[in-house]
């Protein structure tokens, strides 16, 4: 880890991009020497909506970091959202003409052979390579192939690939810096480096969904490995306009309404939610009307995400039947906060939920995750 020197991240939200460098503290706290932030217009359909606002913040956000911190960067790390992402796996094999000891080349001629075939076209580059398995000539898989003795080396890799836009936007917009290395992290993969989650086991698969601002992404991993990826363009954002739309109230009255939303009450007994407006006038909205509106507008969301994590267990052999152990960890600002959510969200996709922050010191938010999630990759590589 590279406690001393610091690292100097960017992430790209769909709402805000923000500049962080940052270093380990006592007891690996964090410990935050710069940060710059701004909003801007977001992505959807995995294309930025205002391509040079975007390319002349990422720059400025940069520059201002590195001039608060009065420390040179040469290398940054820039978090990747799940809309630009794709995971391709390919499996191959080496044979040898009598059995000896499988060395660190070997492996790296198997993964460079997949990188090969996965690159079949120019619009996405590797951006994280890992084996999934390897099989040697007993049958067997296993993680540690190394100095075995064996007459084959089989092996499954797997290779997260980010759209060239995406990459070549970052490197036109950081070309008048001091940057001379780029580091592309898929942000959502990265997150379970700070998330800490109760009944952890090694084997059970876990989703790690980040509902942010008008974007979700999602990934299984299962002992720390990303087996699939899924991505939406929905968020926090669109439950406001969903109310404007409704009750014919602003984009303001409509976030001071959705922090009274509980998913846990009925209404049965005429219970209405109460908002003050901008213009100081009050409004009162029944409870029955406001929930049943919300949870209409999250099934296309949630029924698209439900079918993403069942496909994904099928295609593993983990037909879940209710009694095998799945954990959906939410986290991000786009539904962390409404009360009762977590219940809400265990019933409509049928398997346990829990809404969880980074497990950092003064930084327990749903809206931190991310942020804290790549400054500590960045550290650590």
């Amino acid at each position: 880890m590279r406690k001393n020197k610091g690292a100097l991240v960017l992430v790209i939200g769909s709402s805000k991009i923000t500049a962080i460098i940052g270093e380990y503290g006592l007891n690996n706290s964090f410990v935050e020497i710069a940060l710059a932030d701004s909003y801007y217009d977001g992505f959807s359909k995995n294309r930025f909506l205002d391509e040079e606002n975007f390319s002349s913040l990422i720059e400025e956000l940069t520059l201002s970091v590195l001039e608060k911190s009065r420390r040179k960067f040469s290398e940054i790390f820039v978090g990747v959202p799940a809309c630009f992402v794709k995971l391709k796996s390919k499996k191959l094999k080496a044979e040898f003409p009598r059995k000896r000891k499988i060395i660190r080349s070997d492996l790296e001629a198997l993964e460079n052979a997949g990188k090969n075939y996965v690159l079949s076209g120019n619009d996405y580059k590797i951006i994280h390579s890992f084996p999934q398995y390897f099989i040697l000539d007993d049958g067997n898989k296993t993680d540690k192939p190394l100095n075995a003795h064996s007459t084959v080396l089989a092996a499954n890799f797997s290779y997260i690939l980010c759209e060239k836009y995406f990459c070549d936007l970052i490197g036109k917009a950081l070309k008048n810096t001091q940057i001379e290395k780029i580091n592309f992290v898929f942000e959502t993969m990265a997150e379970s480096g700070v998330i800490s989650c109760d009944e952890y086991d090694v084997g059970i698969p876990r989703f790690i969904i980040d509902v942010g601002y008008i974007s979700t992404g999602a990934v299984l991993l299962e002992n720390g490995k990303v087996l699939s990826i899924f991505s939406s363009d929905f968020g926090g954002a669109y439950l406001n306009a969903w109310l404007c739309e409704r009750y014919g109230i602003d984009f303001f009255d409509a976030e001071e309404l959705k922090k009274k939303i509980n998913f846990g009450l009925s209404g049965n007994d005429g219970t209405t939610y109460s908002v003050t407006t901008e213009s100081g006038d009050t409004i009162s909205l029944p409870v029955d009307d406001v929930n049943s509106f919300i949870v209409a507008k999250l099934d296309n969301f949630l029924g698209e995400l439900h079918g993403f994590i069942c496909d994904s267990l099928e295609e593993r052999g983990k037909n879940y039947d209710g009694e095998e152990k799945v954990k959906l960890i939410f986290t991000g600002g786009g539904l962390s906060y409404y009360r009762g959510v977590e219940l809400y969200l265990s019933g409509r996709l049928e398997m346990p939920v829990e809404i969880v922050s980074p497990d950092i010191p003064l930084h327990e938010k749903p809206t931190e995750t991310a942020k804290f999630a790549l400054l500590k990759f960045a550290l650590d590589n």
